[in-house]
């Protein structure tokens, strides 16, 4: 007859969805049935850790349902019912501790269901969170979705971070490789799974979306993930005239409420930027900012109109919106010149190898619809394939004073010249405060939205505490051969990227740094075709340094 759902805080601390029902006369309701239902309708993280039967809900004076009267629900309620598989080993009791400790409950079996025991979604970012802490690995939450058990989790942990789990391991119990998917040739067909595979994610399109008088400027990024976008990003948000929050996914969809729809369940997180971009235009906090997205999607407000309503709030400052997955969809991009007045398309490139040693590295994999017979390293040169040929493409048509190519590799190692040339396209001023990435956290939009978040973009950008030139050249460390198909070093040559395999028994090359601490220890049998080639793979900053190092004070001779 009636139902409500509240958010109810124990006394230690811990808060959990309950659900109030007030059954139709007669009636005796299923827990089961009525779990059942809400699993049909919505994502596992919204269903209420416990449901209570109740005969009338309490009421307020002026008829509304009295929340602070309704009945807490007893350790009776939240305790499994049915046969319990006890933990096994050592990985399982820690993790099963975590699960009872978490959903308050005394015990949990391996083959228990989070979410069924009433887990929800506050409780698996506390869980998360938890996990984090003593394995000091960042864990992504759709962990806890795709392995939902103490036993699946376990067995998903061994596969995944085997490093991190180890000393929960029995002596004589190997912790096994991570899985090696393979690193395999990215031929066309591979391309068209991974296309297929990003349908779940990037909704059939449309290209044309306006009806109307255009918006007004903004600035896109194009990349693919793990390109440098989020440190380009902060950057751009050291300067006054920008206003640059984290990915919004806002163009590769019709109206808010398909946004929704997609970004649902496991894929919830990835609503967080705009939530984060809300709340620093609005000074509120996510609760609120989330209240009004929420209006906005049941709504169904056109993604266009939802865009105006953001651009009329900034006032004169340019947006720059720098979701890494647009670069993925042709529509996607023809929508940004057909709906913005002048836009301006900042192409990042990275190299493909330190995109790819970046996204495995960081487990990107784990978070995007998975597609069968990809392995991660494929999926991470099949997704720099696609975005870059689709950039390049769409590029073509652009005129020459609305786009600037930037490579990763030229912007940590002389952040300065390339910020100045970024500000000269866009016609703003260069401003000091954007070669300062690691300050302002609130302003730049790189603190969480709660406390037991972690920041939009790049899970790994507060493990540095500036620009690193030396971030460039680390996937060397990790490829010792060939791991590119030949159709992306060809179009990595168009961005200045040689193969370093091309010739037969060659192994990488060192990188810049590495060839700046040679010249300074090399002998002096050296030849001087050997000496300029260590030169000509180092940054100017490099060769500059050493130069001073050489000759101190004095003048170069020329």
């Amino acid at each position: 007859r009636d139902a409500v759902v509240t958010l109810v805080e124990s006394e230690t601390g811990d808060k959990r969805l309950v659900g109030y029902v007030v059954p139709e006369d007669g009636a005796t309701p299923d827990q089961g049935a009525l779990r059942g239902f809400l699993l049909e309708r919505l994502p596992d993280y919204m269903i209420p850790a416990v449901i209570l039967e109740l005969k009338e809900f309490p009421l307020t004076p002026n008829g509304k349902v009295d929340r602070a009267a309704l009945p807490e629900p007893g350790q009776e309620d939240l305790t499994p019912t049915g046969g319990m598989v006890s933990p096994r080993n050592r990985l399982e009791a820690f993790l099963a501790e975590l699960f009872s400790e978490t959903l308050g409950l005394e015990s949990v079996g391996v083959e228990d269901d989070f979410f069924a025991l009433g887990g929800d979604s506050i409780q698996a970012a506390i869980l998360i969170n938890r996990l984090q802490q003593r394995l000091d690995r960042y864990i992504y939450i759709v962990s806890l979705f795709d392995a939902p058990t103490v036993a699946g989790l376990a067995a998903y942990l061994k596969e995944r971070y085997r490093d991190a789990v180890a000393q929960y391991l029995e002596p004589d119990e190997p912790a096994g490789a991570e899985t090696c998917r393979g690193k395999g040739p990215v031929d066309e067909e591979v391309l068209s799974r991974v296309r297929g595979g990003l349908r779940q994610f990037i909704p059939a399109q449309e290209t044309t979306l306006s009806t109307g008088r255009k918006l007004k400027r903004a600035l896109f990024l194009l990349a693919p993930p793990r390109s440098g976008t989020t440190l380009m990003r902060v950057m751009l948000a050291g300067h006054p005239r920008l206003f640059a929050p984290p990915e919004l996914y806002l163009l590769m969809f019709t109206t808010l409420g398909e946004r929704a729809g997609t970004f649902s369940g496991r894929q919830s997180f990835w609503k967080e930027g705009l939530i984060r971009a809300v709340m620093a235009l609005h000074d509120i906090d996510a609760d609120e900012a989330s209240a009004r997205l929420r209006r906005e999607e049941e709504a169904n407000q056109p993604v266009l109109e939802y865009y105006r309503k953001l651009q009329e709030a900034l006032g004169d400052r340019i947006l720059v919106d720098k979701t890494p997955f647009y670069a993925l969809s042709p529509a996607t991009l023809g929508r940004m010149e057909e709906s913005f007045e002048d836009a301006f398309y900042l192409h990042l490139v990275r190299h493909p190898c330190g995109m790819i040693h970046s996204f495995v590295e960081a487990k990107i994999a784990t978070v995007l619809p998975p597609v069968d017979g990809v392995s991660p390293e494929q999926l991470a040169e099949s997704l720099w394939r696609i975005s870059h040929r689709n950039s390049l493409s769409f590029l073509g048509g652009i005129p020459s004073s609305r786009q600037i190519v930037v490579r990763f590799e030229d912007l940590v190692r002389e952040p300065r010249r390339v910020m100045e040339a970024v500000c000269e396209g866009i016609g703003i001023p260069f401003e000091e405060e954007m070669l300062e990435p690691y300050r302002e956290k609130r302003q730049r939009m790189t603190d969480p939205i709660h406390p037991l978040s972690r920041m939009i973009g790049d899970v790994k950008f507060h493990e540095h505490r500036g620009v690193e030139a030396q971030v460039a050249d680390r996937w060397r460390d990790a490829y010792r051969e060939d791991i590119l198909s030949e159709a992306t070093w060809d179009l990595a040559a168009r961005f200045g990227y040689d193969n370093p395999w091309n010739v037969e028994g060659e192994s990488a090359p060192e990188s810049g740094s590495a060839a700046f601490e040679g010249i300074k220890s090399t002998e002096k049998g050296e030849s001087a075709a050997e000496i300029l080639e260590r030169l000509d793979r180092m940054s100017d900053e490099e060769v500059s340094r050493l130069l001073s190092e050489e000759f101190g004070d004095e003048e170069t001779p020329g």
